[in-house]
């Protein structure tokens, strides 16, 4: 999630501790939230990064999707990391609902960044095509 949650490319993993919330982690998702999820093409690998779309949403898609829009499907999310060379639903598509664990609600370390992740103040960008 560079360079949202660290200062230096994909260092994310070691350098910082979220706060999740995973008590209905699958329900009241909005767009510019920031999930946990198991990798769909590593299962083993918990993943983290921004909802784009919602299911319904019609979304404007990146290399190497193989399409430049796709309808996001019912139960469905697109995720996308906020840097440049993520790997996100812009290669694996979008993500069942059911593999979000959690929310992202605060970043606890570096205590220097500690603080409240306030995903409504993000702006999403011309990703988004059309709202359900």
């Amino acid at each position: 999630m560079y360079p949202y949650l660290n200062e230096n490319y994909n260092e994310t993993r070691f350098g910082y501790v979220c706060l999740t919330w995973k008590l209905y982690a699958q329900q009241n998702l909005h767009r510019g939230m920031i999930v946990t999820f198991y990798n769909p093409m590593k299962p083993e690998t918990m993943t983290i990064k921004r909802i784009i779309g919602l299911p319904g949403d019609m979304i404007h898609t990146k290399a190497p999707f193989p399409t430049s829009y796709i309808r996001v499907p019912p139960n469905h999310i697109w995720v996308e990391g906020d840097g440049t060379k993520s790997l996100d639903s812009n290669t694996y598509g979008p993500i069942s609902i059911r593999l979000v664990e959690g929310q992202v609600t605060h970043i606890l370390w570096p205590f220097r960044k500690a603080q409240r992740v306030k995903w409504w103040e993000h702006r999403l960008t011309d990703r988004l095509a059309a709202t359900r």
